[in-house]
């Protein structure tokens, strides 16, 4: 995966690849930044249906999310650091409950809450990223 981890990034295009062959497309805007992360979504109302945002870290963290100032019911996956995805977990609007996966990751992506089920997308499948227009099949 590419590396994102810096300011100033473009936003990318991510693609999950299911083990059935299956392709979802997603526009993801980038928190690379300890601020960008720890902003994240706060105080939008609306989240187009296609698009998320993917949180990255320089090395592996096992940090938790909340929901705090956040409007829109988010679901989020947990991924390592080669995309694939280890955890999905719905979180609530405007909630402190922390929501920590089992085990550390490289990178996280919140959609609406439950983009990834309406899309088959499930652990074990990956995500690649692609800066500009998505890859296909």
């Amino acid at each position: 995966m590419p590396d994102y981890s810096t300011d100033n990034v473009p936003v990318p295009n991510g693609t999950f690849r299911m083990a059935a062959g299956d392709v979802v497309l997603i526009k993801l805007a980038v928190a690379a930044t300890e601020a960008q992360q720890e902003t994240g979504l706060m105080n939008i109302h609306t989240l187009d249906p296609d698009s998320g945002m993917i949180f990255v870290w320089k090395q592996a963290v096992h940090e938790s999310f909340w929901m705090e100032n956040t409007y829109v019911p988010l679901s989020i996956a947990f991924l390592s650091s080669s995309g694939v995805v280890q955890e999905i977990q719905d979180m609530q609007p405007l909630t402190t409950d922390l929501h920590t996966p089992r085990d550390s990751y490289l990178y996280a992506i919140e959609v609406n809450q439950g983009f990834f089920s309406q899309n088959g997308i499930k652990v074990g499948d990956h995500i690649s990223l692609h800066l500009g227009s998505p890859a296909g099949p």
